[in-house]
């Protein structure tokens, strides 16, 4: 099936001028959707404004879609992040489209518009020549296979559940390397003795 069946497509055009007419927001800007698969409320948006219309719209909520429209390669087109959180006054930026689910899961499509099969869609029909876009048409198109909704559901859950973990060893990890490295430094002053502070610093990682 193609993806117009079973999510509502938008293309953005807020801009990141604030207006002192308009409404203060939140901007998703390409970069928070390039650098993440997921849209969390850890991340720091940028502030913007934006009428009426355009806050319904292009307003994100949680369990949304957004992919790279625009890009200087054809790697980063149509690159996908989950809106994993509620955020409020989330406005979705410029060279993005948001897709709001249907008749889909959204993290599931999220993995799915992932997939280097199905990005060869967008590399294929995207428009330019130093500069990459994707016409709405272009993502309208795209074909793509589902299972069921309660399949899609179950696979969604134990993805996050993945992803999570894994974010959380990495947290871990860069914890470890911060104790090795801050180890190294006092030892080679010589002013701590070795003991003390293993215990001081293994209790700094631990927080």
């Amino acid at each position: 099936m193609e993806l117009q069946e079973v999510v509502k497509i938008i293309l953005s055009n807020v801009d990141k001028k604030i207006y002192e007419n308009e409404i203060p927001v939140f901007l998703c800007n390409y970069l928070e959707v390039y650098q993440n698969n997921y849209i969390t409320n850890k991340l720091k948006f940028s502030k913007g404004s934006v009428s009426e219309n355009e806050l319904k719209k292009f307003t994100i909520e949680q369990g949304d879609v957004i992919i790279t429209k625009d890009s200087e390669t054809f790697e980063d087109i149509a690159k996908p992040a989950y809106v994993l959180d509620k955020i409020d006054n989330l406005i979705c930026g410029y060279h993005l489209a948001l897709l709001k689910p249907i008749k889909i899961d959204g993290l599931f499509l999220s993995k799915i518009l992932a997939k280097p099969e199905i990005n060869v869609h967008f590399r294929k029909f995207a428009n330019g020549i130093t500069r990459y876009g994707l016409t709405l048409d272009t993502i309208k198109s795209a074909k793509i296979i589902l299972p069921s909704i309660s399949e899609q559901n179950r696979i969604s859950k134990i993805i996050l559940n993945i992803d999570l973990n894994l974010q959380k060893e990495e947290i871990s990890l860069q914890k470890l390397k911060g104790l090795k490295s801050a180890l190294m430094q006092d030892l080679l002053t010589g002013q701590v003795r070795v003991t003390e502070l293993l215990k001081k610093r293994q209790a700094e990682a631990a927080v």
